[in-house]
């Protein structure tokens, strides 16, 4: 069976607008195991388990990170 994938582009675009609420997106991405080149290609593929991941930290408060 293959491993549940979604763009990086979709991954990438989380990331800008937890960035523009004021969040450490390198901070955030590092914490998950991604790293800026994994995000330059909007085709790239990125696990949906790294993709729920940093949808749930970005939802935490900011000092549980």
């Amino acid at each position: 069976m293959k491993t549940p994938t979604v763009a990086a582009g979709l991954v990438r675009s989380v990331v800008d607008h937890v960035a523009q609420r004021g969040v450490d997106a390198t901070a955030l991405t590092k914490g998950l195991g991604l790293s800026a080149a994994d995000l330059a290609d909007q085709d790239a593929r990125i696990p949906l388990a790294l993709y729920k991941a940093l949808v749930a930290a970005s939802k935490r408060p900011a000092r549980s990170r």
